[in-house]
């Protein structure tokens, strides 16, 4: 009986020992769940970053291999759950990437585990300052990395915070400037002041004479800032301070007419949004090279009324032969006046033309209508017919001609008439 004994509680030893060894030859299975937090007081969840989990693992055969799974996103509570199945003989990898940061971490497989990870991001802010130590409010700032990019504008205190920034890595701060960029370097720091210049733009909304139009609205939209809008004063002056380089867009609505102007803010400067209402004036059209072997030139000069007129934009010049088909010929502007070559003509050829003169406010002349006759080769002169306002140059070459003419005739019948007379008295 105590042999007995003795069998059975050795068969129940062994029937333990091989249980037991069944146990750990079964696939281990539970649940995982990994929590990403920042390393600001709060220990704030981190939302949207990827966690990748890696494990070693046997296969069917009996062989082992490293298997990896994710990426897997993090909700609103920085938490990632999954449910793992694995035969794990060593450590259990747990990686965390967001933006350009990345932290792992070995834990022990104990079949179900809940792990914390924290990540070395916090907040950063950029602050704008005037020389005068004055914040500047809603102005674009951008903060990169090397995978991440962010824009935002500052605040009344001319700040602006960005979170969930590498305070471990390097970034770059950035402010439009004109054409121009401001760049930072900052690195493991969690607040950046930048100073930037600021500048006062005066707009005078007036007519061609520089009469001011009073309590006229004038929108400005400084690039990245929000639009800023103005009334004019009695002299038609509106002034905009404190506006940061970088694009500026003006405009105003006078007469029922609309004015607008782009520029760049680089210092203080006054600019003028005009109301030109009034046509340019043709000064005088004359003629060059005028001979049968040239091309005969149309020089034009024209001027915009007014001290503030905004100037010729273009002029448009026709020619004919027979005032009936009109041909247009391309005028440019060269040393201060308007050119158009008319074709090579024959001799006595007369050519008559037609302009249009339009200004920047679109502004039109139309007219200057004169004439010229093509002259001899070598000829010289520009044998024109007409003039300013409608009318072409005059030529001068038969002039010297003329006048000895003129001269012969007048002395020949001066001493015709003295020897009749001296024929009647005798």
């Amino acid at each position: 009986m105590k042999q007995t004994g003795i069998s059975k509680l050795f068969f129940a030893a062994l029937l333990v020992i091989v249980c037991s060894g069944m146990a750990f030859a079964l696939p281990a299975a539970g649940m995982i769940k990994v929590i990403l937090y920042d390393s600001t007081p709060e220990a704030a969840p981190v939302e949207g970053a990827s966690v990748y989990l890696s494990y070693w693992s046997f296969n069917n055969g009996g062989g082992s291999f490293l298997a990896e799974e994710g990426p897997f996103i993090t909700d609103a509570e920085g938490t990632v759950t999954r449910d793992i199945t694995a035969d794990t003989e060593k450590d259990f990898v747990v990686k965390a990437t967001y933006r350009d940061i990345s932290v792992e971490k070995t834990v022990k497989w104990y079949g179900g585990l809940t792990t914390r990870l924290t990540l070395p991001i916090g907040s950063v802010t950029v602050t704008l300052e005037d020389p005068k130590g004055l914040p500047i409010e809603n102005k674009s700032v951008t903060i990169s990395g090397s995978n991440f990019n962010l824009t935002e504008n500052t605040d009344a205190k001319g700040a602006v915070v960005f979170t969930r920034i590498n305070l471990q890595g390097q970034y770059a701060v950035s402010i439009p400037n004109g054409k121009e960029t401001l760049v930072v370097n900052a690195s493991a720091v969690s607040a950046t002041k930048v100073v930037v210049p600021v500048y006062d733009i005066t707009v005078n909304v007036v007519d061609e004479e520089g009469t001011g139009f009073p309590d006229a609205e004038v929108k400005a939209i400084p690039e990245a800032q929000l639009e800023q809008v103005k009334r004019t004063d009695k002299n038609g002056v509106a002034v905009f301070e404190r506006l940061a380089p970088g694009s500026l867009s003006l405009s105003s609505f006078v007469g029922g007419t609309a004015l607008e102007k782009d520029m760049n803010i680089t210092n203080d400067e006054s600019v003028y949004l005009v109301l030109d209402l009034k046509k340019p004036i043709l000064d005088s059209v004359n003629v060059a090279d005028n001979e049968a072997d040239k091309e005969p030139k149309l020089l034009i000069a024209a001027h915009d009324q007014g001290a503030y007129g905004s100037g010729i934009e273009s002029v448009a010049v026709t020619y004919s032969l027979d005032k009936k088909n009109w041909i247009p010929i391309p005028a440019t502007k060269t040393a201060g006046q308007f050119s158009a070559s008319v074709p090579k003509m024959k001799e006595g050829t007369v050519v008559y033309y037609h302009l249009q003169i339009i200004d920047k406010a679109g502004n039109t002349f139309e007219g200057g209508d004169g004439s010229f006759t093509v002259l001899a080769a070598n000829g010289g002169g520009s044998g024109g017919n007409g003039g300013t306002n409608g009318s072409g140059a005059q030529g001068t070459d038969y002039l010297p001609f003329v006048v000895v003419v003129v001269i012969i005739i007048a002395a020949v019948t001066y001493f015709g008439w003295t020897k009749l007379r001296q024929a009647g008295n005798a």
